[in-house]
């Protein structure tokens, strides 16, 4: 005898009730839960493209592609904010510029989802030193640090 066989026809039509409440909503409710703010992939690749005018002036406008969109969508919805997507920008332009690894500069490797969470530990790291070493030059007065942001998130 299961558990089933023991219910009041009451509890089992509530029971029956729930279920297809669950399975006529439950699409709607991913859909909700996975929703990221449109904008923000766009501001998002402004930033990187603006970052990268730093360094080439005659950088393009990018535009946000099905992937492009699709990967910082992905980035989003693991938690990651503003404050992580600055950082990792500022931190491989900075580590990449002038070097042979400056043509791989592009949203679709920063952003990648391998490679964003390694990049990002990177530039934690490097935020972290500069931090530190900023703390020992200043006698006495606080110091104004860039990362501060960057460091709580």
């Amino acid at each position: 005898m299961t558990l089933f066989d023991q219910l009041t026809p009451e509890a089992e039509k509530l029971i029956n009730e729930n279920i297809r409440l669950v399975n006529a909503n439950i699409k709607s409710w991913i859909s909700r839960e996975k929703k990221v703010e449109s904008g923000m992939a766009k501001e998002i690749l402004l930033a990187f493209t603006v970052a990268k005018r730093r360094v080439n002036p005659n950088q393009v406008n990018l535009t946000l592609n099905q992937a492009r969109k699709r990967q910082i969508d992905y980035l989003i919805r693991q938690g990651y904010q503003m404050p992580q997507f600055r950082g990792v920008i500022n931190h491989m332009i900075d580590e990449w510029s002038g070097t042979e690894m400056e043509k791989n500069l592009t949203p679709d490797t920063l952003f990648a989802k391998n490679n964003f969470v390694k990049y990002l530990e990177a530039a934690r790291t490097k935020a972290l030193e500069k931090a530190n070493s900023q703390k020992q030059t200043t006698t006495g007065r606080k110091s104004s640090n860039e990362y501060s942001e960057f460091l709580r998130s």
